[in-house]
């Protein structure tokens, strides 16, 4: 616990007062839509969301996933998601929608620091003055880790729920992801109205 109050407190110790960090959701899927988050914040706040036994979202199960997002949740966060369409990524990129998404939601908070979860990107480092990458944030920071959790749990509710409406591909398990039971049924039924025709290339010839 105590590396993560590192990155949040040292900056709160400098006098920024409004932070907000920035993670992403479904990036590397052949299916569903690509979510970025933003949760901006305080000290104030900060002090709250620090009280919670917050992990990187990748290593929790749904359940204590969906346990640690109704606890944040009732800390009241501000928070938004940016959200893009698998036909979005086919045409832009998902570069292109991420760096988009970013500069929409500072755009929206309008905050002193941006904390960006992974490797620095030149072209937001170029468009955001007070800008930090922080490779494996999820892990190292607090502020990090619950915006990954809160987005990656709504998306996973969402694909949950348009599971029921295409339902050959297991998307209520596998989340959109190229698990392999996934890529046989892909293979055997083609590509459904969700699916990213950008990724599917190697798994998918018409």
């Amino acid at each position: 616990m105590l590396k993560k109050l590192k990155v949040e407190e040292k900056l709160f110790s400098k006098k920024v007062k409004n932070i907000i960090s920035i993670d992403e959701v479904g990036r590397g899927c052949l299916a569903g839509p690509f979510w970025v988050g933003g949760l901006c914040f305080n000290i104030s706040y900060f002090k709250k969301l620090k009280k919670i036994d917050i992990k990187d979202s990748k290593k929790l199960n749904f359940s204590k996933r969906e346990k640690i997002f109704k606890l944040i949740l009732k800390t009241k966060p501000k928070f938004k998601i940016i959200k893009y369409s698998n036909k979005t990524i086919d045409k832009y990129g998902i570069s292109y929608c991420f760096n988009k998404a970013v500069l929409k939601l500072v755009k929206y908070f309008n905050p002193d620091m941006v904390l960006i979860d992974g490797k620095k990107i030149k072209f937001i480092k170029n468009k955001i003055k007070k800008v930090r990458f922080i490779i494996k944030g999820d892990e190292k920071t607090i502020s990090i880790g619950a915006i990954s959790i809160i987005t990656k749990y709504l998306r996973d509710i969402y694909m949950i729920k348009i599971s029921k409406q295409i339902n050959n591909y297991f998307l209520d398990k596998n989340k959109g992801y190229g698990s392999k039971e996934h890529i046989k049924q892909l293979k055997i039924y083609g590509p459904s109205k969700i699916h990213r025709l950008s990724f599917i290339k190697n798994f998918y010839k018409p």
